[in-house]
């Protein structure tokens, strides 16, 4: 059963990848076929297949051989272990959908430097249809999260208004405790990773604090 699970996760990967890359690209956002973003080439379905495709045309476009960025292969890898990991949460409906949102939301920023508001409306429509118990407090947990963020983004201009949503929407699923280590984590990683690069740009923090959002859960699970 875990196989189909990841087989389904590398799928939706694949889709989500695709997604991202087409997010700001009108030449390619209004495409209801796959296409090769190079040569514009549409896409056969054994093409598509994911992980298997991409070794199969050893990281290239089948037209024009132009290379299929590794980072496609990342992310379908990625979504089928965390398919497999939140089919064994105790609400893996929860977890899978939350999961998704923040891998599209970390690509997004990936390609184009932005975290698109659907991802902040869909966490927050995950966490009413999750039928909170005490979802007054949390409320007023997030209004003050949100209004903290701001005022730290306002004062540093160090932090984007889009990882403030997104940091500010993760709080509806976890304590302070954990987001205060989900912000430690993503900072530190995000600092290690930018001073090893030779050339220093500057960070896109979505995909950071995504990956500590899941050490955390990882952490709280086992």
């Amino acid at each position: 059963m875990d196989l189909l699970y990841f087989l389904f996760g590398s799928c939706l990967g694949s889709w989500i990848c695709a997604s991202a890359y087409r997010y700001n690209l009108l030449e390619l956002k209004n495409e209801k076929r796959s296409i090769c973003p190079q040569c514009h080439q549409k896409l056969p379905f054994y093409d598509l297949i994911p992980i298997i495709s991409w070794f199969y045309l050893k990281g290239k476009c089948r037209f024009c051989h132009h290379e299929i960025p590794f980072d496609h292969l990342v992310c379908e890898v990625l979504c089928g272990l965390l398919m497999v990991f939140c089919m064994h949460h105790h609400e893996p409906l929860l977890m899978c959908s939350l999961v998704y949102v923040l891998i599209y939301a970390a690509y997004t920023d990936i390609y184009h430097g932005l975290i698109p508001d659907r991802c902040h409306v869909m966490m927050f429509l995950i966490y009413v249809l999750s039928e909170p118990a005490e979802w007054e407090m949390q409320m007023l947990y997030f209004f003050i999260v949100i209004c903290v963020l701001y005022l730290v983004a306002y004062i540093s201009q160090g932090l984007g208004y889009g990882d403030v949503k997104l940091i500010a929407s993760m709080s509806l699923f976890i304590s302070l405790y954990k987001l205060l280590w989900v912000i430690c984590i993503a900072s530190t990683s995000a600092l290690i990773f930018n001073l090893s690069k030779r050339k220093k740009d500057k960070i896109r923090f979505a995909p950071y604090l995504s990956f500590s959002y899941f050490v955390v859960l990882l952490f709280r699970t086992i």
